[in-house]
């Protein structure tokens, strides 16, 4: 598991305090350690339940939530891109056929 500090030094570093932190782990995270990790991270996914496309639409979310980080705003006019456009539509077809 990532060391605590170098999760510390990600954040504190104004280079890279906005990326967000996946954490990939074998093991059972203790309540206290979620504690210091909360608002730090953005996700722990347990190793054995790993799945590429859950970690995907992790990373499809975090578009969405960060439209502008992701560049999915226009910087000159501040409307959103087409792009982001066909995530949302996607995401909201998806979302209706699972009803």
């Amino acid at each position: 598991m990532l060391s605590f500090d170098l999760i510390k030094e990600l954040k504190e570093d104004p280079y890279t305090k906005n990326v967000p932190i996946f954490i990939l782990t074998e093991r059972d995270i203790s309540v206290e350690d979620r504690m210091t990790l909360m608002g730090k991270i953005e996700r722990i996914v347990r190793r054995h339940a790993f799945d590429a496309k859950e970690l995907i639409d992790h990373i499809k979310e975090l578009e969405v939530l960060y439209a502008k980080r992701a560049g999915l705003i226009d910087e000159l006019t501040g409307v959103f891109s087409h792009r982001y456009f066909q995530i949302r539509l996607a995401q909201e077809v998806e979302r209706a056929t699972q009803v």
